[in-house]
């Protein structure tokens, strides 16, 4: 080795350069780390406000659903309270319906109070006053004009103040029509504006840089956390919530300028469910912002510290496994109980089903044993009373003709409430004769011509598993009428290497990818359920503007069948 090599190296300015070069690094290394640092904290920290947006959005959404699905049986448990009678008989009934509605508002946070009003805005009993003041009247107010339309279900008020007590409320209207299907009032439920605000609060943690409300299509806002609204006012025109209204898709969480305050939000808005409702949830980008520069400070220390650049590097690799690795085992943690939690509700659901069928089977046998024989007695004694009726009392026999003729038509009756309930070809004929029969009662109500295809040999299985098959063509024929559009269908069911296999396909206007996505309809989620519980599988194919195509399939037990069928089977209206 040449002693004077080191000597030569120094002054050719090797190690100069290579000093400038660590001392460069020393200074451009911290800033570069810190840069990167800060872009993928603040780059995290959006991602966690929009997931933070997105799930507080839905859990509003979730829970204004729950509180709407209630209220609506509040007003179903109203309705079977005040029967079919007319206003006189109503009002003639007020203390005991008084009573009854006061113990069912009693019971449900949300209510403030529930009125039973007639055609002309006037009440007729309440669950808050007794007796009701009979100059009191709500025909000026516009959401009882609205229910009074044809085509109006449940109607929604804007925020209203009691002239009293000032205090806030909201109305759930529902329409009520008399015996001749005219406009017979209205079935009110006053909701409480604070009992969605303080859930709010909860959800948002009493954050004040998140805004969660409640608005109808109209954009006025029903109800708001943090501050409530005035009466009246209107979302501004950057909010989600407006394209929603207008009939566009609903979009992700994005970042909108408010006209009102001219501050940026991460904003997301959701209808809620079949009502003409909506959740808008925002959240401050200032505070976002903020909650960022709180984070950083420690991480810019460190990298302005030129002697622990590499010590920082590995400090925050290390921070940055920790992380991840925390939120690995975080996402394991949630889905292993949102998996836990699907199961339980697909099992509750199952049993539920189960339950119910059990119920229309019980229901049915009643009606059958019971109400058969009574009307077959009954028709028996009138066609007597008839006989005897043309010598003696020859002007009462029209009368009676009538009389024998509502018997068998309540007879008829009966037979559809007990096929609705459970069919009884699917009973004593087995799944071909009750899909035959229903398919042509169908198509024959309908006037939509459907092409059933059946196996040669029809497979054996199960009572229960005939049946889940039945509701799968049943609910799917349903939806066809409901919502398809279509021009033809067809039913076939095949049996493939020890499976059951039922489909229904229609020509008609398809579900769009979205929807199919993500399913809100308690028809699809219904004959999910039903399939699962005997091991099967389902499925359904769609697409806008292609028509829909359900499949379900379920193992089948080997066992011989005698009856042979015919192979295509065509039903036309």
């Amino acid at each position: 080795m040449n002693p004077l090599a080191p000597i030569r190296r120094l002054n050719d300015g090797s190690a100069q350069r290579g000093l400038r070069i660590l001392m460069a690094a020393s200074v451009l290394l911290p800033l570069l780390i810190l840069v990167v640092v800060a872009w993928h904290d603040y780059d995290e920290m959006v991602v966690r406000s929009s997931e933070r947006v997105e799930r507080t959005t839905r859990i509003a959404r979730e829970h204004a659903l729950k509180v709407f699905e209630t209220n609506e049986i509040i007003l179903r448990r109203v309705r079977d309270l005040i029967g079919t009678g007319n206003d006189a008989a109503v009002r003639a009934r007020e203390e005991n319906i008084h009573a009854k509605l006061r113990d069912i508002a009693q019971g449900v946070p949300q209510v403030q109070a529930i009125w039973i009003w007639n055609a002309e805005g006037r009440p007729l009993a309440s669950s808050g006053i007794y007796p009701v003041p009979a100059a009191l009247s709500i025909a000026d107010r516009d959401d009882f004009r609205d229910v009074q339309l044809p085509s109006a279900r449940l109607v929604f008020s804007d925020t209203l103040r009691g002239p009293a007590s000032e205090r806030a409320y909201f109305i759930m209207n529902e329409r009520r029509d008399d015996s001749n299907g005219r406009f017979g009032g209205a079935i009110t439920i006053a909701l409480s504006p604070e009992y969605f605000a303080a859930f709010y609060e909860e959800v948002a943690a009493r954050d004040p840089a998140m805004t969660i409300a409640l608005a109808r299509p109209d954009a006025s806002v029903i109800t708001r956390f943090p501050d409530a609204p005035a009466p009246g006012i209107r979302v501004g025109s950057h909010d989600p919530l407006i394209p929603l209204i207008e009939g566009e898709a609903a979009t992700a969480v994005s970042l909108a300028t408010s006209p009102e305050d001219g501050k940026r939000r991460y904003v997301m808005a959701q209808r809620v469910g079949k009502y003409p409702l909506f959740v808008s949830v925002g959240l401050l980008r200032s505070a976002v912002v903020d909650a960022w520069i709180g984070k950083l400070w420690l991480p810019a220390a460190a990298a302005f510290t030129a002697g622990l650049a590499l010590l920082l590097l590995a400090t925050l690799t290390l921070q940055k496994t920790r992380r991840e690795q925390a939120a690995v085992a975080q996402w394991q943690a949630e889905a292993t109980r949102r998996a836990a939690a699907e199961r339980a509700l697909s099992h509750l659901s199952q049993h539920l089903i189960r339950l119910s069928e059990v119920e229309k089977a019980k229901l049915a046998a009643e009606l059958h044993d019971e109400l058969g024989g009574a009307l077959s007695a009954m028709a028996l004694d009138l066609t007597w009373v008839l006989e005897r009726l043309r010598t003696k009392a020859p002007e009462l026999v029209e009368r009676q003709n009538q009389a024998l003729k509502l018997v068998q038509e309540t007879a008829v009756l009966k037979r559809r409430i007990i096929d609705g309930l459970r069919p009884m070809l699917l009973q004593h004929l087995g799944l071909d004769a009750a899909l035959r029969d229903h398919v042509a009662q169908w198509s024959k109500k309908t006037g939509i011509p459907v092409e059933l295809s059946l196996p040669d040999r029809m497979p054996v299985i199960t009572d229960d598993a005939a049946l889940a098959l039945f509701r799968v063509v049943q609910e799917s024929l349903t939806n066809v009428a409901n919502y398809a559009d279509a021009r033809a269908v067809s039913v076939a069911v095949a049996e493939h290497t020890e499976r059951v296999t039922v489909e229904v396909a229609d020509d008609g206007v398809g579900i769009a990818p979205e929807i199919l996505a993500h399913p809100t309809s308690h028809g699809i989620t219904g004959m999910q359920q039903r399939i699962a519980q005997f091991g099967g599988t389902f499925e359904v194919r769609s697409a806008s503007g292609s028509g829909t195509r359900i499949m379900a399939s379920i193992p089948s037990r080997t066992a011989p069948a005698a009856i042979l069928r015919p192979n295509v089977a065509t039903a036309h209206a």
